[in-house]
């Protein structure tokens, strides 16, 4: 006995489906082996300029880069000795007009 036309549209329509699920399943690999070649892409690119450039360039970089760390320190320093300057100039000028006023009250005590 022949199963029924609605038994097998219903076998037909469960293969489908699971013929979709295994189609979304292919699609969600084929993502990850696309990002997954393109970082690979991008780390043999990476390597590949590194090796154009040499040792002396790596040594390069890697010397560039250690002179603007300890020029950013440097900088640093200077502004904040700069600051300091200036706070002592402003005490000095305060300290000044101290003394001149201390000065002109002994001056004024001593001349009565």
């Amino acid at each position: 006995m022949q199963p029924s036309l609605f038994t097998r549209v219903a076998a037909v329509e469960a293969e489908l489906s699971a013929m979709r699920d295994m189609l979304a399943e292919l699609k969600v690999n084929q993502d990850e082996l696309r990002r997954d070649r393109d970082e690979w892409r991008w780390r043999a690119e990476r390597l590949l300029a590194d090796l154009q450039q040499g040792a002396w360039g790596r040594w390069w970089n890697r010397a560039s880069a250690a002179l603007d760390a300890v020029t950013a320190s440097f900088c640093a320093l200077l502004a904040d000795a700069h600051n300091k300057l200036s706070e002592m100039k402003a005490h000095r000028d305060e300290l000044r007009q101290v003394r001149d006023q201390w000065r002109s009250r002994a001056e004024r005590t001593s001349t009565d």
